[in-house]
């Protein structure tokens, strides 16, 4: 066996003792390392994990959505071109919802893959979150085909599909409630300037544009047609959209 030889069957030798080590490290002692440098909602709570990086579990709650269980299942880190990539399978589960996707985290660039991520979420979860605004809504979102990636905290790239299945909306102000019937309405996800954008249709019509932008605003530029469907007084004379905007986040 020549010196090259040697030498780089000691250095894969080390690596794969570093990463066997670093598989079992308990979740707890990384996040402890690494909850300082994230930035995320102060309304999130997230408790301190179970288990380790492989395989492990965590609380996670929202405001007054209800609590989630996050769970992770890792496959072995792979390694191409020096750059150590950790792939899992995680699941968001709660009592009236559910998120399953596969993750691809890089050591070498900050960025977070995620793909095939399905799931739903019922009214049920939603309306403890959106009773805050006044808000609530029947029937069920879900999700499919869903992705993302996310590098230097910016959501560059974003897809999937949504799906509404119908029923009455509830918008309620100090001075009235509103209270309007509509049909199933499908979503298309996709990115817009590091935030979430969703595109609302229905039979190939495109009825609203929602847009959650970084700094937590969220926009809403409603179509007549979708006005209409609603059946809201004067929007069959409407010609522009509706448009109205709300910091959330």
């Amino acid at each position: 066996m020549g010196l090259k030889s040697g030498l780089l069957l000691f250095v894969l030798a080390s690596l794969t003792l570093v990463i066997s080590i670093a598989w079992f490290i308990p979740a707890s002692v990384v996040w402890k390392q690494l909850a300082s440098e994230l930035t995320y909602p102060n309304e999130l709570a997230i408790s301190t994990p179970r288990g380790s990086l492989r395989k492990g579990t965590t609380a996670v709650r929202f405001r007054s959505f209800p609590t989630s269980t996050l769970s992770w299942q890792a496959q072995w880190p792979t390694l191409h071109q020096g750059d150590i990539t950790f792939r899992y399978l995680a699941s968001l589960q709660g009592a009236n919802h559910e998120l399953n996707a596969q993750l691809a985290v890089s050591l070498s660039t900050p960025r977070i893959e995620i793909s095939e991520l399905n799931g739903y979420v019922d009214s049920k979860d939603i309306n403890q979150l959106a009773v805050a605004y006044g808000h609530q809504l029947e029937g069920k979102l879900t999700l499919s085909q869903g992705a993302m990636e996310i590098t230097d905290r910016c959501l560059t790239f974003m897809t999937g599909d949504l799906h509404w299945d119908g029923g009455r909306i509830v918008f309620s102000t100090p001075n009235r409630v509103e209270r309007y019937d509509l049909p199933d309405l499908s979503g298309l996800l996709k990115s817009q300037a590091c935030g979430i954008e969703i595109n609302v249709r229905r039979n190939q019509n495109d009825l609203a544009r929602l847009a959650l932008k970084p700094d937590g605003w969220f926009l809403a530029e409603l179509q007549p047609a979708l006005l209409s469907m609603a059946k809201i007084t004067g929007a069959d004379h409407l010609k522009a959209p509706l448009l109205f905007e709300e910091k959330i986040l």
